[in-house]
């Protein structure tokens, strides 16, 4: 999840790093994951906390930004620009 620079000890984080940051951050212990449908499910993760929170995380791993429309279970409707090779947490 983090590569060290042999030549300068500099530390990368790799895209690993920030979606286990994400996780570990919103994602509460013993959470259930649900399932997600339509064109962005390959590219995100869902869950509903045991204090009956959802959260998502998202990644949009295109070079460009992109526009995303979702439909939550209780039909509201939520719309988000995601920036360029970037993830996003979602707390209902």
């Amino acid at each position: 999840m983090v590569t060290i620079q042999p030549e300068d000890g500099r530390a990368i984080y790799n895209p690993e790093y920030y979606v286990m940051r994400h996780l570990s951050a919103f994602v509460q212990k013993g959470a259930k994951r649900v399932e997600l449908s339509g064109n962005w499910c390959v590219n995100a993760l869902g869950f509903v906390n045991p204090d009956g929170g959802t959260v998502l995380v998202l990644q949009n791993s295109h070079e460009e930004k992109k526009s995303l429309k979702l439909t939550l279970a209780d039909g509201a409707k939520v719309e988000l620009v995601m920036a360029p090779e970037s993830f996003h947490t979602l707390c209902f």
